[in-house]
Formats: structure tokens, C-alpha cells, sequence
């Protein structure tokens, strides 16, 4: 079932001749072969393997390895809480009546937000890999990302660069978010991987906007890219790519290219070369997708793995009356209260554009008489005196009265974990 053959093979011998090239910049780069080396005695065929590590030698070290000795390889996320780590080990150990050596499973959460692993095999990472490579026409992918490993999201970066000889940066978030600016390999067309809300926070930097504006790519997905975001970084000719994807799909399969971004154009009609995109629905309307391609998961474990032909998605997307795609939403984030309909994004973008707000996540909760209500978490901005009476008057003027939120809750921050928004501390 699991073939590794092709572009690079996933032996042990293919990865010690990569690592005689050039690959991750930064602290510890130098010691991730020795990780490697050390860890391969520590791991069988078959064996199930969780790694977690929060420090990048340590996570590529073991997980090359885990790769190379085809472990079944389960990845998890270092800001797990330990009830959380422990639900996943316990996951982990459950019965599956299949041989998963070689696969290489990826978190991710449904709609309800329970914790799900996706198969994956290195086959299905590299078609992911070398799909965006021929998408641009290029052959090498040389990437930066301040992303958790154990999240697609900050899994593929590495691997973009790993398979196709580019170079690699993994990013501190913390240092990017207090201003320190990155180096680079000179001369490198970098590729930079990140989330809208992380955006936002590096657009208040000066110095960090020019570094964004040097660089070839900056990847943005994970989340709807907000329209006054959007137009910001277009007014400052920060070179985005806005992209979908998922953890099924192991990331992007639709991109605009920045020159696109730049001109204010935006069309998902075109997907990466190594599958296709199918619609159901007619112009004028949403519609529902099915994405067919080579990178394509082989379904959730416990249950066995099995390759997907097509995958229908939660999302839907906006077909123009010249049947060009235009508009990507979550169908299944959609709100019911009281028989109406809300969408979450919208009512997001509403508050962002109040320039009071640094960070939004719009969610329902279950009401006695609604159904649903609309709950806002809200990051106020530094610097801005702002509160929930103004919020509510901005939205009532912009929304209808069922889309306004019905409570409000300020927090410290919000960050994209595993698919889905984890709220930090309540500050109201």
C-alpha cells in the first residue's frame, strides 16, 4: 500500500546524502543529523511514533528518521495541554486492522474540534511538493515558516525545500512579533508561509514590512484573508499568495500568484498541476468542491487507511456569472440562530475593518431559544480605546440585527491550532 519510489526515496541512505547538502538555516540546523543518526536505532517498522518537539532539530531529526526506518509516524503539537497530549496518546494506541508502516499521520480537527490524524506517506508529501514546484514553474522550493511542525502548515515549508534541494528557515514567532527581522541566504528566492492573524501583527512592524516586501512569496492561508487585511498588504506591495488548502490535501492546491494579488485579482479557477478541482453548483451561487489530486490523504485514523478518489470538502466557493471561482468560505462554520443564517467570516471582516480590533474569531454556541447565538472573542488593538458598546454600534450600522453578536468576550490573544481557533485567557 505504501510506495516511497519517485523524485527522493525516504531510505536511510537518500536522507544522509541530502544532509551532505545544504538545507536549514539558524540555531541548531548543524545538529539535526546527529538527531537523525541518534534516533534511528530507536525506531522500527511499524512503530508507533509521536513527535512533538517544539525545537526544530529535534522535531526534523526524529521525524526523518521515524520516516526513514518506515515508523508509523503520528505528529502532534508542542502547545497541547496534557489532558489534550493524553486523549492523544491513548488515540494513538487504538486498534487499526492494517499494516501502517511507512504512514505518516497529521493532526486535524472537524467541525466539532476533536483531534483527528490524516494518512499521510511520503508519496502523498512529495506529490504536494513537487505539484507547487511545477504550479511555478521552478526546482527549488526555498521556504521560511513560523508555524508548529506538527501542523501541515509547518510541516510542508520543510519539506518543500528538503525535496527539491531549496533552502529552509524556521521562524521564532515571538522574536518576528517584537520586531526582529530574519536573515536569509542573499540572493534566495524566499517563500514565507503564514496565517492571516500572524500577518497582522507583522504589518504594525515597519521594519518587518520591508522585509515582507523583499521576499518572492508570502503564502497566506489557514483562514480567510480578511478584505481590509488584503487591501493593506496590497497598499504596501507585500507580495502575497493567497492559497487553499488542507490537511487532506497536505496544504495548497489553489494559489493566486502575488502579481495577481497586487492587481486586485482573484480567481481560484486554476488548481496545481498535479490534480484538479471539481464544482457542483451553477454560476451565481455557492458551490460545493471536490478536490482529485495526487497529494490526497487516504482517509482518518483508527480506521483503515484507504485512497481517496475524490474529496468532498466543508467549503464552498462563489462562482461568478463567468463562472470563474471567486470566494472561498467554510459552510460548515455557518451559523443557525433563530431560522437565519449567519457566516462567521463576515461578521469577522466587519469588526477587523473598525480598526479597534487586532484579532477577531466568530463562533456559535447552543441557545435555549435561538438554536445558536453569535459569540465574538476579541483581541483589542494596543494603542486604541475601544470597547463592546463602540463594537456594537459599528456592527449595527454595517449588519443585519441576527448577524450582530450577542456576547462578547475579550482576550488576550488567538491562535489557529490544529484546524481550529484556541481562545487564551478572558480579559473582561
Amino acid at each position: 500500500m505504501f510506495s516511497c519510489g519517485g523524485h527522493m526515496d525516504c531510505s536511510v541512505a537518500a536522507f544522509r546524502e541530502r544532509f551532505a547538502r545544504p538545507w536549514m538555516l539558524g540555531d541548531g540546523a548543524g545538529s539535526v543529523q546527529a538527531v537523525f543518526e541518534d534516533s534511528l536505532g530507536r525506531f522500527q517498522p511499524g512503530q508507533r511514533v509521536l513527535v512533538m518537539d517544539a525545537d526544530p532539530a529535534l522535531f526534523w531529526g526524529k521525524f526523518l528518521a521515524a520516516v526513514a526506518q518506515r515508523a508509523t509516524v503520528f505528529l502532534g503539537l508542542h502547545a497541547w495541554s496534557e489532558t489534550f497530549l493524553d486523549e492523544a496518546h491513548r488515540s494513538m494506541q487504538g486498534p487499526v486492522e492494517a499494516d501502517l508502516a511507512g504512514f505518516i499521520l497529521i493532526p486535524t480537527g472537524g467541525s466539532g474540534g476533536q483531534l483527528r490524524w490524516a494518512y499521510h506517506s511520503w508519496s502523498s508529501l512529495r506529490a504536494a511538493v513537487l505539484g507547487l514546484a511545477r504550479g511555478l514553474g521552478v526546482r527549488e522550493l526555498s521556504s521560511m515558516a513560523a508555524l508548529p511542525f506538527g501542523h501541515v502548515s509547518g510541516l510542508m515549508p520543510g519539506l518543500r525545500a528538503w525535496i527539491t534541494e531549496g533552502l529552509y528557515a524556521p521562524l521564532d514567532n515571538k522574536a518576528l512579533e517584537a520586531g526582529v527581522v530574519p536573515l536569509g541566504a542573499p540572493g534566495m528566492r524566499w517563500q514565507l508561509s503564514l496565517v492571516p492573524t500572524q500577518l497582522a501583527r507583522w504589518m504594525e512592524s515597519p521594519s518587518l514590512v520591508d522585509w515582507l516586501r523583499a521576499l518572492d512569496f508570502v503564502w497566506i492561508g489557514g483562514a480567510r484573508l480578511p478584505q481590509d487585511l488584503a487591501q493593506r498588504a496590497r497598499a504596501l506591495r507585500i507580495p502575497l499568495a493567497p492559497c487553499y488548502g488542507m490537511t487532506e490535501t497536505a496544504a495548497m492546491v489553489l494559489i493566486q500568484k502575488p502579481c495577481d494579488f497586487l492587481e486586485g485579482r482573484a480567481d481560484w479557477s486554476t488548481p496545481l498541476p498535479h490534480g484538479h478541482l471539481i464544482v457542483q453548483g451553477s454560476a451565481g451561487d455557492w458551490c460545493r468542491v471536490g478536490l482529485s489530486f495526487e497529494s490526497l490523504f487516504e482517509g482518518y485514523f483508527p480506521h483503515p487507511p484507504c485512497a481517496q478518489e475524490i474529496f468532498w470538502t466543508q467549503d464552498e466557493l462563489w462562482m461568478d456569472a463567468d463562472y470563474k471561482l471567486s470566494e472561498i468560505r467554510r459552510a460548515d462554520r455557518i451559523i443557525i440562530t433563530g431560522g437565519e443564517k449567519v457566516d462567521p467570516q463576515m461578521v469577522e471582516e466587519a469588526l477587523m475593518a473598525s480598526g479597534s480590533v487586532r484579532d477577531v474569531f466568530v463562533t456559535g454556541e447552543a441557545h435555549p431559544q435561538w438554536g445558536q447565538q453569535v459569540v465574538a472573542y476579541w483581541v483589542p488593538r494596543i494603542g486604541v480605546a475601544v470597547d463592546e458598546g463602540g463594537l456594537r454600534a459599528f456592527l449595527r450600522a454595517r449588519l443585519s440585527a441576527y448577524q450582530c453578536p450577542k456576547r462578547w468576550i475579550c482576550v488576550e490573544r488567538i491562535e489557529p491550532q490544529t484546524g481550529r481557533k484556541q481562545v487564551y485567557r478572558d480579559l473582561s
